[in-house]
């Protein structure tokens, strides 16, 4: 019997509006038949902006400095768009996502810059990547797209981001805290 992991990051959660407009997306991909794979439910759906690890069990004082780094990051609301459908890699089980328009990239990585920021500060920089590619995983896909699918735009209003944990095998997603993004003119 393998051990419970405990996967831990931070991530952006679609309101209900934009949570229903990506799995519009997904169904219209899915129907199409141009991939076929395993679908990721609707509620998992996410944006991760830093990953925080596998652990065996619930890493407590990890948890505890992430929740300090969170409270330090001061950044307006913004808003991204979603615009294409497209996989990563050439895997067996390649990860089919929707992806942002590239404004959108640069709004992210200010946030994750300035979470990361705060994270590295509550000593925690060993979990921090370099590399970045905004993206909602929809679904675990055989094989890949030879050229992205255009979606109709999804505007989404980045307004607060979450430390989120899943659970083990059943990957259900708890949110252990919510920080809100700062009024419009904060920095």
């Amino acid at each position: 019997m393998s051990e419970p992991i405990h996967r831990l990051f931070f991530a952006l959660r679609p309101d209900a509006d934009v949570a229903r407009r990506i799995e519009i997306a997904a169904a219209a991909i899915r129907a199409s038949e141009r991939v076929r794979g395993r679908w990721v439910q609707a509620s998992k759906h996410h944006l991760t902006l830093h990953f925080l690890g596998n652990h065996v069990e619930r890493p407590a004082s990890l948890i505890d400095r992430a929740r300090i780094a969170a409270r330090q990051v001061r950044l307006s609301p913004f808003e991204i768009e979603l615009e294409r459908v497209e996989t990563f890699g050439a895997r067996r089980q390649s990860p089919c996502v929707v992806r942002c328009s590239s404004g959108s990239d640069c709004s992210l990585e200010r946030l994750r810059a300035k979470l990361g920021d705060a994270l590295a500060e509550a000593g925690l920089a060993e979990w921090l990547e370099q590399r970045f590619t905004p993206h909602v995983t929809i679904a675990y896909v055989d094989g890949r797209l030879n050229e992205p699918i255009e979606i109709p735009t999804i505007a989404w209003r980045v307004q607060d981001f979450a430390l989120v944990e899943s659970h083990g095998a059943a990957t259900q997603h708890e949110v252990l805290e919510q920080w809100p993004l700062g009024e419009p003119g904060t920095t």
